[in-house]
């Protein structure tokens, strides 16, 4: 997938270099603590005990690399989802 179907804004890019993505509010000092064994369960969240999820860190498909991140819009031209292009590497 080189863009999503929906109209679509560049945003920039993301780097990748331990082959994971941490996605946070950059409000909360979010660290992701290791055990040593990098086998980590997938989409495994950060949690807030009042807040719920505070981040979503997560392996990504297409190893490392600089991966593209689109805003897409609906039909009305309103923000709808954004997109990080894991097949574009």
């Amino acid at each position: 997938m080189a863009k999503p179907r929906t109209r679509a804004k560049l945003l920039g890019t993301v780097g990748v270099d331990s082959g994971r993505l941490l996605i946070a509010d950059p409000c909360y000092n979010v660290q992701v603590e290791t055990t040593g064994d990098e086998r980590m369960v997938e989409g495994c969240g950060v949690e807030h005990p009042l807040y719920g999820h505070l981040a979503l860190h997560f392996a990504v498909p297409g190893g490392d690399g600089i991966y593209p991140v689109y805003l897409a819009y609906d039909k009305e031209g309103r923000p709808e989802s954004i997109v990080i292009d894991v097949s574009h590497n």
